[in-house]
């Protein structure tokens, strides 16, 4: 008689991690957990480390809090720090170096500050785009001083295909505005069929009031010729700022990849 052979119920010295995990009961399952965790606070915590330790470095190259003053390059690191609001459902995201250098030499031409609500990178079309306030900044600049705009709510049938669902009509907002010095008025009107957008949280909990803010915009931009032939947003005149950054998402832009002092 065979005294050695195995029982068919003894799991084979070679068993895979999850038969062996089985074998030896649920706590060894809950020491693999255990350290699977800790190696990933630990990365995080490594990778929060040399964070800080290039954020320490990056304020000491700042010589002034003047956002004008802060050179490009410099500008450009802080830029790729900040989470931006993604599409609809898509988590916020980060520009890439190349991204925030052009969002910051561009930002100086326009003399509208990155860090503001001014403007931002238009990552579809690779432009920055300016906003309602910078727009209005940007006009005063030119010498064109709007005044504070008066709305008057319109309606009109819907086109064929062009319809706004919770809307039986079209609505529309002409916003007005006095621009010191001229005789001429400001004037834009906008309808719900031409610039609703569905992807968009902001348009779908307060439509009319983005109508309102989109004709002020279109107002200023047909007058001044700021912004006039920039693709349309939805940044254009809502936030595009989220929340706290995600450590784990944060791009690394070291002095390494930038240029000289």
């Amino acid at each position: 008689m065979n005294e050695n052979k195995q029982s068919p119920f003894k799991g084979p010295s070679g068993s895979s991690a999850p038969e062996q995990a089985a074998i030896e009961g649920p706590e060894a399952g809950d020491t693999a957990r255990d350290k699977a965790q800790l190696i990933k606070v630990e990365r995080v915590a490594e990778l929060a480390r040399k964070q800080n330790e290039e954020l320490i470095q990056l304020v000491g190259d700042l010589e002034s809090l003047d956002w004008k003053k802060i050179k490009p390059h410099i500008m450009a690191q802080i830029l790729t720090k900040i989470p931006y609001r993604g599409k609809k459902d898509d988590p916020p995201y980060y520009l890439s170096p190349i991204q925030a250098l052009i969002f910051a030499i561009e930002a100086y031409r326009m003399n509208l500050s990155p860090l503001s609500d001014q403007c931002f990178f238009n990552k579809d079309a690779h432009k920055v785009n300016a906003t309602l306030s910078g727009k209005k900044a940007m006009s005063r600049d030119m010498g064109m001083n709007f005044g504070p705009p008066k709305f008057e709510r319109v309606t009109k049938p819907f086109t064929k295909g062009k319809m706004v669902p919770g809307f039986t009509e079209d609505v529309g907002y002409k916003c007005s505005m006095e621009i010191k010095g001229y005789q001429d008025r400001a004037e834009y009107t906008a309808y719900l069929s031409e610039w609703y957008m569905s992807s968009s949280p902001v348009w779908r909990e307060k439509p009319e009031h983005m109508l309102q803010t989109r004709a002020q915009e279109k107002a200023i931009s047909s007058a001044s010729g700021v912004g006039a032939s920039e693709m349309p947003s939805p940044h254009d005149i809502e936030p595009i700022l989220a929340g706290a950054p995600d450590l784990l998402q944060l791009p690394s832009f070291t002095n390494s990849d930038s240029t000289d002092k």
